[in-house]
């Protein structure tokens, strides 16, 4: 998982992981137990509404029926992330990965339902692209 690597790929990248949660409730836990670093509250919701082009992106509660969300779900529960049914879980989040000063993304994953998380790999390679370090020449770091 990401949160298991993001101070190595600081460490040996140079690119800074923050995340940003939509709702204060758990968020001191999400921090404490499973980011275990810098996080900040998006109170009015801007860049959840930029991932959905000005619109608040939310899944349907009937997407917890899926298999995939419930083996997701199942996953994440055995590497120890709990989750809570408090507050409003329905909103699709992501992950962008944006340039120093005003250069844009290097790369964004937009969640489509529960747990739609980027992959590991392909992250870690627009980590080193965004470091300008060749693949080859890159320092290894332990995909999580």
């Amino acid at each position: 998982m990401l949160a298991g690597v993001r101070e190595e790929i600081a460490a040996k990248l140079g690119v800074r992981m923050v995340a940003i949660v939509n709702q204060s409730f758990g968020a001191q836990d999400f921090v404490d137990n499973f980011w275990k670093g810098e996080a900040y509250f998006d109170k009015d919701l801007g860049l959840f509404k930029a991932m959905g082009d000005g619109q608040i992106r939310k899944a349907s509660l009937l997407q917890l029926a899926m298999p995939s969300v419930i083996a997701r779900l199942r996953e994440a529960k055995k590497s120890g992330l709990d989750s809570n049914i408090d507050g409003d879980g329905t909103i699709l989040g992501g992950l962008l990965l944006v340039k120093k000063g005003d250069e844009g993304l290097a790369f964004e994953h937009i969640e489509t339902d529960f747990g739609d998380i980027a992959e590991l790999e392909t992250v870690l390679g627009a980590c080193r692209k965004v470091a300008g370090v060749e693949s080859a020449s890159a320092p290894a770091v332990a995909a999580a």
